[in-house]
């Protein structure tokens, strides 16, 4: 389960990473698990963290960046498949430190094209929290 804090609730949420979307990387509630702020610290403490990131490069600058955001996915869902029974991933990246993905544009040298290279900065930060016993 995949939780963010919005206000005073945790809600349960889906991945929704975009290249086409104004913030690429994006999460949407499922509307299916809330669960207060004080009522997760009580019943829940943090085990791990981690901070997710990604780098890649190509031709094409939109499939370039989606092939970033497929790769940010891709370690968000390996995390999320480990969890046990009653853990909780929780997105802790908040609005002043949200992630972006960032482009840099090289010229390759004999090339009339350009190379793109994309990369997430900062990291998404990522807990998992466990059910106290």
């Amino acid at each position: 389960m995949i939780l963010r804090r919005y206000g005073n609730t945790y809600h349960r949420v889906i991945p929704n990473f975009d290249a086409r979307a104004m913030n690429e990387i994006g999460f949407t509630r499922t509307g299916d698990v809330t669960i207060p702020v004080d009522e997760f610290q009580t019943d829940f403490e943090r085990t791990e963290s981690h901070e997710l990131t990604a780098a890649t490069d190509g031709p094409v600058k939109d499939e370039a960046e989606q092939a970033l955001l497929n790769q940010l996915r891709s370690h968000l869902d390996g995390i999320a498949a480990k969890l046990g029974e009653g853990d909780a991933l929780v997105i802790e990246s908040e609005a002043t430190n949200y992630p972006k993905t960032r482009a840099r544009q090289q010229n390759k040298p004999g090339a009339d094209r350009a190379h793109f290279f994309w990369t997430i900065d900062p990291p998404l930060r990522v807990g998992i929290y466990r059910r106290k016993r």
